[in-house]
């Protein structure tokens, strides 16, 4: 299945094509590696900020995407790994009151159900 997102394509495989899948496979097991969380903020912003910077290299050399074709496409999918990794375990990079920690699961929701909309509107 080509990685780039067509007009034609229903809901489900806009969808499917949208999700930054490697992105947070690969962050998942790199925060699997950090003891302790809690004290490694900085670290973990780095990691995010680098697999951020990395993903839409690695969609435009290995999924054979690009950027004249679909730019927007690119650049949802890199914001879409950072709402991911905010759902993930963002109250350790980005502090949030207990009260408001559904706020990660809120966002990740509204953001994967209005990305495919974006998209093709935008493309």
């Amino acid at each position: 299945m080509p990685r780039e997102a067509q007009k034609a394509d229903t809901f489900q495989k806009k969808l499917l094509k949208l999700l930054p899948s490697e992105a947070v496979a690969t962050y998942l097991a790199v925060i699997n590696i950090i003891p302790n969380k809690e004290s490694s903020q900085i670290v973990l912003w780095i990691i995010i900020g680098v697999i951020t910077l990395i993903t839409p290299f690695y969609l435009v050399k290995f999924m054979d995407m690009s950027f004249k074709r679909k730019p927007l496409q690119i650049i949802f999918i890199s914001i879409s790994f950072i709402v991911w990794a905010f759902s993930i375990n963002g109250e350790h990079w980005l502090p949030l009151p207990s009260d408001l920690l559904y706020l990660k699961t809120l966002i990740l929701i509204l953001w994967t159900f209005a990305l495919p909309i974006l998209i093709t509107r935008k493309e």
